[in-house]
Parts: structure tokens; sequence; C-alpha cells
């Protein structure tokens, strides 16, 4: 009977376990994503060679400019940018 429990808890640890790994994986994943930004220059996109973020509150800038990212066609610069901390 003791050796029927133990196998219980370490079943329910390794799947506790496997539920928390994958929530901390995932957040990590979001934080990381980097966009190349692009000044809006009517209506035209200008590559620039700035990293920038799409979480933050301080706005990616290059210069005076704000900076934009493609949207998921790749041709209009629209998706407001963030400084990477």
């Amino acid at each position: 009977m003791k050796t029927l429990r133990f196998k219980n808890v370490y079943a329910i640890i390794a799947i506790l376990a496997g539920i928390v790994s994958a929530f901390s994986f995932k957040s990590i994943k979001e934080q990381n994503a980097m966009y190349i930004g692009y000044i809006n220059l009517n209506g035209n996109c200008i590559e620039t060679d700035v990293l920038c973020t799409d979480m933050g509150s301080a706005l990616c800038k290059s210069g005076a400019q704000n900076l934009y990212g493609l949207t998921l066609g790749g041709t209009i610069c629209a998706l407001q940018l963030y400084r990477i901390p």
C-alpha cells in the first residue's frame, strides 16, 4: 500500500511540473518578439536597422521618427512598436 501512494504522488508532481513549465515558456516567447522598425513616410515604408518589440511603454524611435512594424500583408507599416528595455 505504501508504494502505491508514492507512485500516485510522483504522477501528480510530474503533471504539475508539466503544466507550470508550459505556462512559463509561453511568457518567455511572448516577451522576446522583436520586429524591424519601419518609418511611415507618406504611405511608404522605409526600413531601418532598429529592432523594436510590440510590448512596452516607450515608443520605438529612430531619431525623431516613430517606428512601425509591417502588417500581415507586408505592405502597410501600421503596427505600433515599442523600445526594447
